[in-house]
């Protein structure tokens, strides 16, 4: 009698009922990647490139040794299972089922595909079964409604650019059934920057090393398995290493903290694996042999950053429109930034009470390092009278720019305004700098109104810009600026970045009423996968000096309002001694009559 194992693995008796034999491809990812132990295999690549197959050929070992075996197929939608090319297709294509929807029928089926009201997925005839479970919403009570009572060894996540990694980690203790093999977790997806893979999987602090910064995939890399441990889920809280004992040394506090309650296991127990794959459309001979020109399609498609190039830097958000929703609570204006670059002169009885630099922190990455002089007068506020920047440097680098740029402008270690979230090494080179964490409690005069301090330096930036207490010197806004993830050749100017992230000042209220600002991630996500490193050191410099700012509030804003309003009248009525009015600043009303003009100019 011949058995469900054999059933599936004797290619000649297949043959002889003309059904499907699935034979993975003989050289490449595939083949490798189906055999990987990591406790996370993650199939990633362009489309055409073999991953959906892999990615469904991987667990059916598990399914056969062991009857009544649950796996768990999550996507966003329902649609995206059924139809041409979606799950059900790609199993119909790779196993012989029974498909009731359609009249004809393989002769040696091995199980079913259903679908009906209350159950969904592939069920063969061991009892063993891949679950399709609709995930479309990610609100942490849904979730955890979901998981009770889920047990199953594998789960698969396919789209997983679609789901949040807070969602897949929850998922981790469901990892566990009565059958036997090793608990793991598919991740699939095409290449996307808007996605935790990209940050998990990049040559970051706290990535695995699979992504170069430019976007593509390290081939050394691709295939290597890498070691890690993350604490609480967080991406930012993950330290990686080739061996488990590199990890070791990386959190050893944290991991022995973990063996003090769980004495019965070692720090190997505590740190997991994850093995990371590409899968090249190069490599697919065989769908290649059948569509000779599908290449050139796709690298001239509007998508061939991600299905031609394999590009990691690439977001389908790139190409959008920005709609009126996204950019409604805005609260700085495009107006409020180009006064920033139209100063008034510092009044002769003003004086020079601080200078300082600002330094928003980068090493190879996705940021830029952007570092920016400032001097503070009275009745008047701060100017920038300096920028700096540099997209590619290593830390070394980094600080030796600091230096110089510090010199340049004849400060002391005191005077440097130093953002240390995720470079704490910092804190050791410039041990007299000032420190700004957004992550840290916000001051004294502010923590009953705002979440955190970032939240209350970018409230207080708005604020500050507003009142006209935030100056720039014309020609910096002239100047040269450059960032990696920029589509367009060449290079933009500080003042047209600057009105581009403007953007990301929005705010919330939290449940207990205090002020929050939008997310790092929807920033980015707002500004095309960019940080707002410009604007990040206005933030940075009124949260380090709070109480300046909040004092200048206080006593200056009114005044520097007033001649802000005078200033703005005189450039639209061309008056002000210009050769030509400037186009930068908005019109935002008509003046119709003298007497507003007379009135404004009276109150100064």
């Amino acid at each position: 009698m011949i058995t469900f194992a054999k059933r599936i693995v004797l290619s000649d008796m297949a043959r002889k009922r003309n059904d499907i034999v699935l034979s993975p491809l003989e050289d490449g990812n595939q083949k490798i990647a189906i055999r990987s132990n990591a406790d996370i295999v993650c199939f990633t690549g362009g489309t055409g490139g073999g991953k959906s197959v892999a990615l469904y050929y991987a667990p059916i070992q598990h399914l056969v040794m062991n009857d009544n075996s649950k796996i768990v197929c999550f996507m966003r939608n329902v649609s995206d299972f059924w139809g041409a090319g979606k799950v059900n297709d790609t199993l119909k294509k790779m196993y012989p089922l029974i498909d009731r929807s359609i009249k004809k029928q393989p002769h040696d089926p091995i199980g079913e595909i259903i679908r009906n009201q209350t159950d969904m997925g592939l069920k063969l005839y061991n009892g063993s079964e891949i679950k399709f479970q609709q995930l479309d919403n990610e609100n942490p009570i849904v979730i955890d409604k979901i998981a009770k009572g889920l047990q199953a060894k594998k789960l698969i996540f396919d789209e997983c650019n679609k789901f949040q990694w807070r969602t897949i980690t929850s998922f981790f203790p469901r990892l566990r059934s009565d059958s036997s093999g090793r608990a793991q977790i598919y991740l699939a997806q095409n290449p996307e920057r808007e996605c935790f893979l990209r940050k998990l999987c990049g040559k970051n602090e706290h990535g695995g090393g699979w992504i170069n910064d430019d976007g593509t995939v390290d081939k050394s890399m691709d295939g290597k398995v890498m070691f890690f441990n993350m604490q609480n889920g967080e991406i930012e809280k993950t330290y990686w290493g080739r061996t488990k004992r590199e990890v070791y040394e990386k959190c050893k506090e944290h991991i022995d903290s973990l063996i003090a309650q769980d004495p019965d296991m070692t720090y190997e127990d505590f740190i997991l694996s994850m093995a990371f794959f590409t899968f090249d459309v190069r490599d697919n001979k065989k769908m290649l042999s059948k569509n000779k020109g599908y290449r050139g399609l796709a690298a001239n498609s509007a998508t061939a950053a991600s299905s031609y190039a394999v590009n990691w830097n690439y977001s389908i958000n790139d190409d959008t429109v920005d709609s009126i929703e996204n950019l409604s609570n805005v609260e700085l204006s495009i107006t409020d930034v180009d006064r920033m670059f139209r100063p008034i002169g510092i009044p002769q009885n003003s004086e020079l009470l601080k200078k300082f630099m600002t330094v928003d922190f980068a090493t190879t990455g996705f940021d830029n390092l952007v570092m920016k002089y400032w001097e503070l007068w009275s009745h008047y506020g701060y100017i920038c009278k300096d920028i700096k920047f540099s997209t590619k440097n290593t830390n070394r680098e980094a600080v030796v720019m600091l230096v110089d740029f510090r010199e340049t402008h004849n400060l002391k270690e005191k005077e440097m305004i130093l953002d240390v979230q995720g470079f704490g090494f910092l804190k050791d080179c410039f041990p007299r700098a000032l420190f700004f964490s957004g992550a840290e409690q916000a001051s004294n005069r502010g923590k009953a109104l705002y979440k955190t301090r970032k939240d209350e330096a970018g409230h207080l930036a708005v604020e500050m810009v507003q009142s006209g207490l935030i100056h720039y010197t014309p020609e910096l806004g002239d100047s040269r600026y450059y960032h990696q993830n920029m589509k367009r050749e060449g290079a933009t100017s500080v003042w047209r970045h600057m009105r581009f992230e403007s953007r990301i000042f929005q705010f919330k209220k939290t449940p207990n009423g205090r002020i929050t600002m939008i997310e790092k991630e929807k920033q980015k996500s707002m500004l095309k996968g960019m940080s707002p490193d410009l604007f990040d050191n206005v933030i940075m410099l009124c949260g380090a000096t709070c109480y300046d700012c909040h004092r200048m509030l206080r006593d200056d804003a009114g005044i520097m309002k007033k001649k802000l309003q005078a200033s703005d009248m005189m450039t639209m009525l061309g008056v002000n001694g210009e050769n030509e009015v400037d186009t930068r600043l908005h019109r935002q009303k008509k003046i119709r009559n003298a007497s507003e003009i007379l009135n404004l100019l009276s109150a100064i």
